[in-house]
């Protein structure tokens, strides 16, 4: 157990809180230095590579639509959508709902940098886990999924927003 003591192991509820919150900042420390890497040795900056996932899972968004779906602020997203675009990862179009708006959209070389990041981070977890039984890594899927889901529940409450 690490960084957790014994006296809050022992704690019921509150001890498993306990352990449960420093697991998680070990792994939230552990996680923000890890760099996305990508083939060919490129990286992306995490909120970068997050714009492009939320692009590539539901499809052309407005910038401020980003924003609220990804919990960033508009100057982070606007910063990263300008930066993607001039590399050739995104173009941006008028709305066509909203001539003053424009939709932010991946393209193909976007559509690919996203699905080779997905195949690399997939294949590093597969090795991190592959002493594990597949029994665990389904719990713990099922787990951190329900985590989310509460958590996003939960921030959702906080900031009014409802999707």
């Amino acid at each position: 157990m690490a960084q957790a003591t014994v006296e809050e192991a022992n704690g019921g509820a509150a001890g498993a809180h306990a352990i449960l919150e420093s697991q998680l900042h070990t792994f939230i420390r552990k996680i923000t230095t890890v760099r996305i890497s990508l083939p060919g040795g490129r990286s992306l900056e995490r909120s970068a590579y997050t714009v492009l996932v939320q692009l590539r899972d539901r499809g052309p968004q407005r910038g401020s639509e980003l924003a609220v779906a990804l919990g960033l602020d508009m100057s982070t997203v606007s910063r990263q959508c300008c930066h993607l675009a001039d590399v050739g990862y995104l173009t941006k179009t008028a709305d066509p709902r909203d001539g003053r708006a424009h939709l932010i959209a991946l393209t193909g070389s976007g559509r690919r940098l996203v699905d080779q990041g997905r195949t690399a981070r997939r294949s590093a977890m597969s090795e991190l886990l592959r002493a594990w039984p597949a029994a665990d890594i389904a719990d713990l899927a099922r787990l951190i999924g329900r985590f989310n889901e509460d958590l996003t529940r939960v921030h959702d409450q906080q900031t009014g927003d409802a999707r």
